[in-house]
């Protein structure tokens, strides 16, 4: 791989962990929550957004990915629960 597909794919892997973890920590500290779930999503939306208008561009795709990491933490977080 080239050194930018190296740091593309580190990138996403990068977004999808800290998304997970997000979810983890605040479904712990919360619970799974409706309020908790939209709180998490507009947060990471609203980041990425900011993105843009600053020195990294906000991608679409980042997006996807950090609601993903956030979807696999509520299937971690209930199976945990059962």
């Amino acid at each position: 791989m080239a050194n930018s597909e190296t740091y593309f794919v580190i990138s996403k892997i990068g977004h999808f962990v800290g998304c997970f973890i997000l979810g983890l920590l605040l479904f712990n500290w919360l619970g799974l929550k409706k309020l908790t779930l939209v709180f998490i999503l507009v947060l990471v939306t609203l980041v990425e957004i900011s993105q843009g208008f600053f020195t990294r561009d906000a991608r679409f795709l980042d997006v996807i990915i950090n609601v993903s990491g956030v979807t696999f933490a509520i299937f971690v977080y209930c199976w945990k629960r059962k």
